[in-house]
């Protein structure tokens, strides 16, 4: 009987992914359709073979920006709300960056409701390193930040007027939703998507 439990597990989740009111989660399984479990367990693991849960929870994800003023403007300009500033130097942040005499500026930016933040530094010292500004989606590393739309069409035309253009087109997948690729401030590249079906 244990030998079914993980098949019917993996059938469950998949199924709910693709309920209705599950619109992000049916809209990401349509954009991946090729995605499956590899290779299903043949039987449970018992506690000492199981893997250990070391993440509980998606905190935050982090961009480094040479003027934390616009970029946070952008942000709020796309209805992110600020959700705190801060500035940080002295031992913890020069060990865990491993950069001495780190000091830098923080604003912590989150969609109103929800739990996940996007965290902007700006270091005062030492001075930045240069980046990419024009870097295209192939390149390694930390692409794209992304964010569901109610309108996208004019989210893109807003953002065009001032001075942040499309990387490519807006496109569309299979009648389910558009997305486009928006060059923000300092190059960074903001996937901004509308469901449409």
């Amino acid at each position: 009987m244990q030998t079914n439990r993980p098949r019917r597990c993996h059938r469950r989740r998949y199924r709910q992914h693709r309920e209705p009111g599950r619109a992000c989660q049916q809209s990401m399984s349509r954009l991946q359709p090729r995605l499956r479990p590899s290779v299903e367990p043949e039987r449970q693991l018992s506690k000492d073979e199981a893997p250990m849960a070391h993440v509980r929870r998606f905190d935050h994800i982090g961009l480094t920006v040479a003027d934390l003023a616009s970029v946070t403007a952008f942000f709020v300009g796309l209805g992110l709300e600020v959700d705190g500033t801060g500035s940080v130097q002295g031992e913890f942040v020069e060990t865990v960056c491993g950069i001495p005499g780190a000091h830098c500026e923080i604003a912590m930016l989150r969609v109103p409701g929800e739990g996940t933040r996007l965290e902007l530094s700006s270091f005062v010292a030492p001075d930045h390193a240069p980046g990419s500004p024009q870097a295209m989606a192939n390149e390694l590393g930390l692409r794209n930040v992304s964010f569901e739309v109610v309108d996208l069409r004019a989210v893109v035309d807003e953002l065009a007027a001032d001075g942040y253009g499309v990387v490519g087109g807006i496109g569309e997948y299979e009648g389910s939703v558009r997305m486009a690729y928006v060059r923000g401030p300092e190059g960074i590249i903001v996937s901004l998507f509308e469901q449409i079906g």
